[in-house]
């Protein structure tokens, strides 16, 4: 299920299991629940036999935070930036004009939101 804001979700009450969107997935991206979990969030909750995939912190996003990533990364650097895109003002929108960046397999066109700084 992709969202408004381009976050794409695995709906893990209607996940059957079935892994196509592993395998459709080009960033590979996906795993598949092999045992039972515990200590899961309410607001996420993922089981044995379906599909999950990073969410980006949607929760965190949905309530203005970053996700939880580039909160840790920001303490010891900044190695990772979260944003909008669309706004020409934003903290990501100005440093992917000073750096050189690249999407992952933008061969296929799919036009993903996150973008690489200094990858060889």
């Amino acid at each position: 299920m992709k969202r408004a804001d381009g976050i794409v979700l695995v709906n893990k009450h209607t996940c059957i299991g079935c892994r196509y969107c592993m395998m459709a997935c080009p960033f590979k991206a996906r795993s598949f629940i092999h045992e039972n979990e515990t200590g899961q969030k309410v607001n996420n909750p993922s089981g044995k036999g379906t599909v999950e995939g990073c969410t980006l912190c949607v929760d965190r996003v949905d309530a203005g935070q970053r996700p939880a990533c580039v909160e840790a990364c920001a303490k010891e650097g900044g190695a990772l930036i979260f944003g909008d895109l669309k706004d020409p003002q934003s903290e990501i929108s100005q440093a992917l004009r000073k750096l050189p960046s690249t999407k992952l397999r933008a061969d296929l066109g799919v036009d993903p939101g996150v973008q690489y700084a200094n990858l060889t």
